[in-house]
């Protein structure tokens, strides 16, 4: 009867302990969204540091992306923690300075071939690529 009650607590503890880890922190929401996370992109100056207000930190990779996982501010400075991806890993603190990514902001590089210039219909040079 004892070593049953061992195992009964002991599959217990064991399922609260994945309960919890399965409740994985998520980036914080876009306002009005359901679905869609916040994102920055880092800038040349930006830092990651271990606690909001830091210093001392090591740069971030420039143009980098990252979700937001907690915005605090410290000393009438907004800053950010963030992370690489969605599944709650955080890899530290950057200043405010980072620029919000709106989804759906990237850019593409389209041909020049059939589209208006100033006006005017463009055809492209192949070597140069100007319109002509």
């Amino acid at each position: 009867m004892m070593g049953y009650l061992k195992l009964l607590s002991s599959v217990l503890l064991l399922g609260s302990l994945l309960t919890q880890s399965a409740v994985a922190t998520q980036p914080l929401l876009q306002q009005g969204k359901k679905t869609l996370f916040q994102r920055v992109l880092s800038t040349p100056t930006c830092e990651l540091v271990e606690s909001a207000g830091g210093s001392g930190g090591k740069k971030a990779v420039v143009f980098s992306r990252y979700y937001v996982y907690q915005r605090e501010s410290v000393n009438g400075k907004e800053w950010l923690q963030v992370g690489p991806d969605t599944f709650g890993k955080t890899v530290g603190w950057l200043a405010s300075e980072s620029h919000d990514r709106c989804q759906g902001r990237d850019g593409r590089v389209q041909p020049v071939a059939g589209r208006q210039q100033n006006g005017r219909h463009c055809e492209s040079d192949r070597q140069s690529g100007q319109c002509i």
